[in-house]
């Protein structure tokens, strides 16, 4: 793969990276991807991989300001906005205006994409405007119906508005998607809730 301007070595860093990844050594890749992004500072495709690598590792810091620096090049990533909205939203809970900004936008650019529309009524939910998170989680489950997160986002944001029987539905299709999720520590209240 050629990708213009980029240098050999950081291409070479990025293929050790996938080669960590296929053997589940998620510390190697990160490493590895460091190191490309360190010899093709302005090349996002690759500050992308990483910020998602540190997103999925639990680096929230890392992963955020990665997925700032992909927005300084790229304004328009809807990944990198969609995921820095959710991440900001989670982990800052005095930025949910920040977030919502950054959710409106992904929504903008792709507004058929399901985990985007998720994104935007699980923030909408944590300001507390739950009429609105209950529209936006219904079209999002619509748009992504084999999203374990997007199913488990609709049963809380369901069971809060009062539809319990709907949330259950929700829950249920997650748990059928991987029952594995049950032992999840934020999906055990939910079960409690929904099964009484």
């Amino acid at each position: 793969v050629e990708f213009p301007g980029v240098a050999p070595a950081a291409l070479q860093h990025l293929i050790a990276s996938e080669t960590h990844q296929a053997r589940d050594d998620r510390s190697g890749a990160i490493a590895a991807l460091v190191r490309a992004t360190e010899l093709a500072p302005a090349f996002a495709p690759l500050r992308l991989r990483l910020a998602v690598l540190q997103q999925e590792a639990g680096d929230a810091a890392k992963a955020m300001e990665g997925y700032r620096r992909v927005l300084e090049l790229q304004p328009r990533n809807v990944v990198a906005l969609n995921n820095l909205a959710f991440m900001v939203a989670t982990t800052k809970g005095d930025a949910l205006d920040e977030a919502m900004e950054l959710a409106r936008k992904a929504y903008a650019l792709s507004p058929d994409d399901g985990t985007i529309v998720d994104t935007l009524g699980w923030i909408e939910h944590l300001r507390g405007n739950n009429q609105e998170a209950t529209k936006l989680m219904r079209q999002a489950v619509q748009r992504a119906p084999n999203q374990i997160e997007v199913r488990l986002h609709a049963a809380r944001v369901l069971a809060d508005a009062g539809a319990m029987v709907e949330a259950r539905t929700h829950l249920d299709a997650a748990l059928k998607l991987d029952p594995k999720i049950e032992g999840r520590d934020d999906v055990k209240p939910l079960l409690d809730r929904l099964r009484k």
